[in-house]
């Protein structure tokens, strides 16, 4: 047990469950980066847009997923990793097409290449195996 009194429990790595935790946590990381990034590239009124935009996209999904500064809030759950995929995959195309807009092809898929190489390589890892990847999210 842990100071808190809570049992630990470990997930065997092939379980959905820690498949899906460890895709939320690396989408959640890697966005986190392109935000933050981006900011540092437009400035804080560039972002708001781009996360009102984008939120406003995502709204008839029903996601329990938004965007804020420099951040993805996710509290949806999905069942299965496929359908996570599909909306991490979903959000990050949308994402790549406002940032083309604003600051081209060539600084968006250069961002979102440097951004992906900086997150933790388990989760990069299984971002590769649902084919969420930089090449997939700009033009």
């Amino acid at each position: 047990m842990n100071p808190l009194g809570h049992r630990h429990i470990f997930l065997p790595t092939s379980t959905q469950a820690y498949q899906c935790a460890v895709l939320r946590h690396g989408a959640m990381h890697w966005s986190r980066k392109i935000l933050s990034r981006y900011k540092e590239m437009v400035g804080v009124k560039l972002l708001q847009m781009m996360d009102r935009e984008l939120n406003r996209q995502i709204q008839p999904w029903h996601w329990n997923i938004a965007l804020d500064e420099n951040d993805m809030v996710d509290r949806h759950f999905f069942p299965y990793i496929t359908e996570a995929a599909h909306a991490y995959r979903a959000l990050f195309m949308a994402m790549g097409a406002q940032m083309n807009i604003v600051i081209g092809n060539n600084l968006t898929q250069r961002l979102l290449n440097e951004t992906f190489e900086q997150i933790n390589p388990d989760e990069r890892a299984l971002l590769q195996s649902q084919r969420l990847i930089p090449a997939a999210f700009s033009e």
